[in-house]
């Protein structure tokens, strides 16, 4: 039997999107997806297409008031080539998070927005959700300026919700090989090394696409009618790791070596935030008050050993080789790239005769 809880998840098949549609169907809510598309080749699995094919800023709007609750996981990542403007590129996301944001808030509809944990930059503290944010990125950038829009569209009838994920890991069917240890695992088992392009020194709370997924419908099920923007960190506190410490743990899991080599051009991801072997991001993360609020949350088994190795045994199920590692499609950076530069989408990032 259905839930009588409809959600709309915009940005369905993408990392993310793509586990959590199928999580929720398990829970019985009845699910239409939304998603434009750009992602939609990178599954490892055998996966069905959208309900809705169409890219949300051509979505008729009205269509809002039929759902409990609209979970927005579309965004754009990294920037983007040279080939089309930063500022632009992010700008396009930011108007219509806020556009979907505002009809949300007309027909009473609950609002989850995906944030990041990234906002919070640098610093030896430990950061909470009252601690001044410092974005490095343009994607950081981003989801503070969303945040602060929300905040501004709250009022007594509606109270969206923003979640700071850590940085994201495990099996999905559209999984992502540029994020940290979702990459260290595929290094790994493909190369039989793991590389680093840094001095790993920095830190970073992490969070399994599972616990993003279970965290989302514990949001969807409580009711936050307090007229105001509601900021959560989401991860465990003993998931802040150093990037060092998460590489020697999959390193001794398969039993493979690490390789510092900050200068090596053919590594397939490039990341412009390191330079000379130094990451300028690093920050640890408090969860208390997801935690405090959700106490369900926290996992039995809550050892990120179990998590990875879970991860590892996945991708070696399904025989992972070097042609899926240098295959485009689960990497986002790579991926709209191609998209522009090969004309399939254009400037505005619209297909092109789709």
């Amino acid at each position: 039997m259905k839930n009588n809880k409809k959600i709309l998840i915009i940005g369905s098949d993408g990392y993310i999107g793509s586990l959590l549609t199928n999580f929720l169907k398990k829970k019985n809510f009845h699910i239409t997806t939304l998603d434009t598309g750009y992602f939609r080749d990178g599954k490892l699995i055998p996966l069905k297409k959208s309900n809705i094919d169409i890219d949300i800023r051509r979505f008729n709007l009205k269509k809002i008031k039929d759902f409990h609750c609209v979970v927005f996981l579309a965004a754009n990542q990294n920037d983007p080539s040279e080939s089309i403007n930063t500022n632009k590129f992010y700008k396009i996301s930011e108007d219509y998070t806020i556009k979907v944001a505002r009809a949300c808030k007309k027909y009473k509809v609950k609002f989850i927005f995906p944030s990041s944990c990234s906002v919070y930059g640098y610093g030896k503290k430990v950061f909470n959700e009252d601690s001044k944010t410092y974005p490095l990125t343009h994607y950081s950038k981003n989801k503070i300026i969303i945040e602060k829009k929300l905040s501004k569209l709250a009022n007594q009838n509606f109270s969206p919700i923003a979640l700071r994920f850590s940085t994201i890991f495990g099996f999905s069917p559209r999984i992502r090989f540029d994020l940290v240890i979702n990459m260290f695992c595929l290094l790994a088992i493909v190369n039989k090394k793991i590389i680093l392009n840094s001095n790993g020194r920095s830190w970073r709370p992490h969070l399994s696409v599972e616990d993003a997924c279970r965290a989302i419908y514990l949001c969807i099920n409580k009711n936050f009618n307090n007229g105001k923007l509601n900021i959560f960190n989401v991860g465990f506190n003993c998931y802040n790791l150093k990037i060092i410490t998460v590489a020697r743990l999959i390193g001794k899991i398969t039993k493979t070596k690490i390789i510092y080599n900050y200068l090596n051009k053919s590594i397939l991801i490039a990341d412009k935030n390191v330079k000379n072997g130094i990451d300028k991001r690093s920050y640890r993360v408090n969860f208390s008050k997801f935690l405090g609020i959700f106490p369900n949350f926290k996992r039995k088994n809550i050892d990120i050993h179990y998590q990875i190795k879970k991860l590892i045994n996945s991708l070696k199920k399904l025989k992972i080789n070097r042609t899926i590692q240098k295959n485009i499609n689960f990497y986002r950076l790579q991926k709209m790239d191609y998209l522009i530069k090969n004309k399939k989408v254009n400037k505005n990032l619209y297909w092109i005769n789709k």
